[in-house]
C-alpha cells in the first residue's frame, strides 16, 4: 500500500520535530511503521541522490558527471546489488551513503 501525506501533515510531523523552516530539510523518508525520519541541510554535507527504491536516477548522475560503469563499481566495491538499494546518496566531496531495502519479512 502507498502511505501518503498531504503538505499539511507533512508541516505538522515537521514541526513537531521541531522543525518551522522546510528550508531546512535536507531530505524526509516516510518510515514502515509510519514515523518520519529528517536530515537538516545542516546536519551533513549536501548529498545528491542517485539511486531510489533500486531505481537509477539519470538526471543527477550524468549531471555529476559519473556514469553506469562508476555507478556499478561504487555498487560492487560496497558488496552491493542494485535492485538491493533503498537509497544511495553523493556529497559533492564524492562521499557515498548506501541505505539497504529492508526484506520483507
Amino acid at each position: 500500500s502507498e502511505n501518503r501525506l498531504s503538505v499539511n501533515e507533512l508541516l505538522a510531523e515537521l514541526r513537531s520535530q521541531g522543525v518551522t523552516d522546510i528550508s531546512e530539510v535536507s531530505y524526509a523518508i516516510l518510515e514502515q511503521n509510519g514515523t518520519l525520519s529528517i536530515v537538516k541541510k545542516s546536519d551533513s554535507a549536501p548529498a545528491h541522490t542517485l539511486v531510489i527504491d533500486g531505481e537509477v536516477l539519470r538526471a543527477p548522475l550524468t549531471r555529476l558527471g559519473y556514469n553506469d560503469a562508476w555507478l556499478n563499481k561504487q555498487l560492487k566495491g560496497a558488496s552491493l546489488e542494485l535492485k538491493e538499494v533503498f537509497l544511495m546518496t553523493v556529497t559533492d566531496e564524492g562521499k557515498l551513503n548506501f541505505i539497504k531495502k529492508e526484506r520483507d519479512v
